[in-house]
């Protein structure tokens, strides 16, 4: 068993501002298509399928919330 530990970080964090989450949204709602979105506006696939089905809600935050402490 190692000595020391090297802390590294599970997945990826968000590579996103909610900013363009909500612009990715409101596009592919006119009329673009979901791949289309993704590579224009870098938001995931299945992130902005989930938002524009109702199945996430579009203001969702991710972790804990800032008063838990």
């Amino acid at each position: 068993m190692p000595k020391w530990y090297l802390y590294t970080k599970r997945g990826q964090t968000m590579g996103y501002s909610q900013e363009s989450l909500e612009k990715t949204v409101k596009a592919v709602e006119a009329g673009l298509s979901v791949q289309q979105a993704a590579s224009q506006f870098s938001v995931p696939k299945s992130t902005i399928a989930d938002r524009v089905s109702g199945k996430i809600a579009l203001k969702t935050t991710h972790g804990l919330p800032q008063n838990c402490q």
